[in-house]
This record gives structure tokens, C-alpha cells and sequence, in this order.
């Protein structure tokens, strides 16, 4: 960022920076649940990795 830039070129080079980091988190977040869900379905016994009533009470703990 240079001295002088204008507003509207701060403006979407700070949105940008802000979106890239925001779809990383996604990108990382969706995969780590992935490989968390599998791991969790292979160490209890008789829940599905589908399992609504399991799974939304872990995560309100």
C-alpha cells in the first residue's frame, strides 16, 4: 500500500487479504471436521458419522 493510494484500492485490497483468510479457515475447518468425524466414528462403537442426536450434542459441550 502506497502513500496517496485511494480509498477504493485500500479498500478492496484489505477485503481481499480479509476473504482469502476467511475461505482458508473454511478450506481447513471443513477438513479437519472431516478427519475428526471419521477418527470419532471409528472409536465409538454404534454411532453412524450421519448421527444428528450424537453429533449436536458434542458440540454443545
Amino acid at each position: 500500500m502506497a502513500l496517496g493510494a485511494e480509498r477504493n484500492r485500500i479498500l478492496t485490497m484489505v477485503l481481499r487479504q480479509g476473504m482469502e483468510l476467511t475461505g482458508a479457515g473454511i478450506v481447513l475447518g471443513l477438513a479437519g471436521a472431516a478427519l475428526v468425524t471419521r477418527v470419532m466414528a471409528t472409536l465409538l462403537f454404534g454411532v453412524s458419522t450421519t448421527d444428528i442426536a450424537t453429533s449436536s450434542r458434542f458440540r454443545s459441550c
